[in-house]
């Protein structure tokens, strides 16, 4: 008809399937997004919600592996406005390091420069 094989349709419809959650997600989020925020909540916390049940829904759902719902909620921070990419990336930075200095504290047993 349009010119897809029966393979190629049965490949669609079956990845279909699989991120059915991950579809849903998205379609949820672009919904809340155009729904006005409550009384109360800022933009902002608003738009943190919005991720979050993202971020839940992903990793309940298992459709896409964790360390990419890490990367995206960190992604859809940006793209959404919540924090600048400069803030994002100090964020991430400074973990890294509260948990190196952690970890290398004396009492832990391990001494090391912080980065």
């Amino acid at each position: 008809m349009f010119g897809f094989s029966a393979r190629s349709i049965t490949n669609v419809l079956f990845w279909v399937t699989r991120k059915k959650w991950l579809i849903l997600s998205f379609l949820l989020s672009i919904s809340f997004f155009y729904v006005p925020s409550p009384e109360g909540l800022t933009p902002e916390g608003h738009r943190t919600l919005i991720i979050v049940s993202v971020a839940l829904i992903l990793i309940i759902s298992e459709s896409i592996p964790l360390p990419a719902v890490a990367i995206l909620i960190l992604i859809m921070e940006v793209i959404l406005g919540v924090d600048t990419a400069d803030g994002v990336g100090y964020r991430v930075a400074r973990q890294r390091s509260v948990c190196v200095g952690i970890a290398s504290r004396p009492e832990n047993g391990f001494e090391a420069p912080l980065l």
